[in-house]
């Protein structure tokens, strides 16, 4: 059984949930903004086929690199991402510039718009001293600079070269020229709790200084809606389910039209060397499901004919 089949019925009720809540918070009558909800989240899980791991040479973070350009290079995408609002959605006007939101990967790290190989390398020294990851861990989010704490408990190092350094991981530059550097703050940063957040989503549990071979990653791409300012006052709840239906089939359709034979391309084990492939994506598992079951079944007739 594909394992996307399994996880299917849990995260539709997870969504189902969601919106019950919504409802039951008195939230569903006001103004949603266009594309400001998850409406769907896409899962890529890469496994190495080579003892260096993913992140150990150029050919295998640019093959996990084509899975989000998929999206990411296509202009339709902007239509259907979720959008990256600021946080006090009162300051959004007509005017206000937003960008969709940027996939969870480490990949932010290799393609960053800005890399400074000095910067990066004092900060690895810095965390090379093992009392500073003692320190750091001690003083908690005191490690956050955008965190007050009293200068007698911030005692070692400037949370702030860290922060400069990630303010730039975007995915929107070329691959940078020195990788082993990336993965080998990446190893670094996780021994730090406050740092650890940033990075070791996407690196495996074995992944470490020690270790930096990481065989597996995963990554989120992240879908919105609606695709209008909406206003469900003065709706049915069963009307205003219709009108999310009506989104979730929007997506739905055009995914499967635009990027589904992209996807299964990527995830073909015969396109990469040095990697596999995988997706789970909400919006469109129930049809994934259903071409493998139709699959499935010729397969039996065949079988039971011969």
């Amino acid at each position: 059984m594909d394992v996307r089949s399994i996880q299917y019925d849990s995260m539709r009720l997870a969504s189902d949930k969601v919106r019950g809540d919504r409802v039951d918070m008195g939230m569903e009558g006001k103004t949603t903004l266009k594309q400001s909800e998850v409406e769907a989240i896409q899962y890529w899980v890469f496994e190495a086929s080579t003892p260096s791991g993913l992140f150990g040479d150029e050919q295998s973070i640019e093959g996990m690199k084509d899975a989000y350009d998929i999206f990411l290079n296509d202009p339709g995408y902007e239509d259907y991402c979720l959008y990256n609002y600021p946080r006090n959605l009162s300051l959004v006007t007509e005017n206000t510039t937003v960008e969709c939101t940027s996939p969870l990967t480490p990949l932010l790290m290799y393609y960053a718009s800005y890399w400074d190989p000095e910067a990066v390398a004092e900060v690895i020294e810095e965390l090379k001293d093992p009392a500073k990851i003692e320190a750091l861990n001690k003083i908690g989010v005191c490690a956050n600079p955008q965190v007050f704490c009293p200068p007698e408990i911030v005692e070692t190092f400037t949370p702030e070269e860290v922060q400069n350094i990630t303010s730039t991981w975007d995915m929107k530059g070329d691959l940078i020229d020195n990788i082993t550097q990336a993965t080998e703050l990446a190893s670094y940063m996780v021994l730090v709790d406050v740092f650890a957040g940033v990075v070791d989503f996407g690196f495996d549990q074995t992944f470490s200084v020690a270790n930096p071979a990481s065989q597996y990653s995963r990554g989120i791409l992240f879908w919105g809606g609606p695709y209008t300012n909406r206003n469900t006052s003065g709706l049915s709840e069963e009307e205003a389910k219709e009108v999310r239906k009506a989104d979730d089939d929007r997506l739905k359709n055009y995914i499967l039209e635009n990027y589904l034979e992209k996807m299964d391309k990527q995830s073909d084990p015969e396109t990469h060397a040095t990697l596999n492939s995988y997706y789970f994506m909400t919006a469109i598992i129930g049809d994934v499901i259903l071409d493998i079951v139709t699959q499935d079944g010729l397969l039996a007739l065949f079988s039971f004919a011969f």
